[in-house]
């Protein structure tokens, strides 16, 4: 009886920690990145440096694009600020065509930082021993920004182009 009961406990306890580290995980994978301080490498200080001032940007676009919101039904449509405050159509259109170019400007600097990508991995082939550990970490934290900034430009795109239709959609 207390080996059943033994074995009851260790396993449910296993399955707690296993939650628990899933969870821990999801969050983690959640949080806003970081970026990491110099390795003393420059090809990949300089990689790391361009991706980290790209996600920065593109989190500025993200905020500025989820600015507009259209409300109401048919005829009583209106767009509004995050302060619930009535913008003009032409003003949104305005700042939302800024935006698509800020966008897309951003899309054609992910292609010159994925340039920069290859030698950054070369070079830590190059670079002495004791740099390796830290050179690799950032490199790896570089490649996790440009992924997710590539998803996040293309969602920002998507959602600029969806909102300038749904505005020019508006009466005036």
């Amino acid at each position: 009886m207390k080996r059943k009961l033994l074995k009851t406990t260790v396993l449910s306890v296993g399955l707690l920690f296993i939650t628990f580290s899933i969870t821990q995980a999801q969050d983690e994978s959640e949080e806003k990145l970081t970026r990491p301080g110099r390795c003393d490498v420059s090809e990949v200080d300089n990689y790391v440096n361009k991706c980290f001032d790209a996600y920065e940007e593109s989190q500025k676009i993200t905020e500025a694009v989820n600015f507009f919101k259209v409300e109401g039904e048919g005829d009583s449509k209106v767009i509004l600020n995050p302060k619930g405050e009535h913008i003009s159509k032409p003003d949104a259109l305005l700042q939302l065509g800024e935006l698509l170019v800020r966008a897309k400007k951003q899309n054609d600097n992910i292609q010159s930082i994925q340039d920069l990508q290859k030698p950054a991995t070369e070079s830590i082939k190059k670079a002495p021993i004791q740099k390796k550990p830290q050179a690799t970490k950032n490199l790896n934290k570089g490649n996790e920004t440009l992924t997710e900034l590539m998803k996040e430009t293309k969602k920002q795109i998507e959602l600029i182009d969806k909102q300038i239709s749904e505005i020019k959609e508006l009466d005036d």
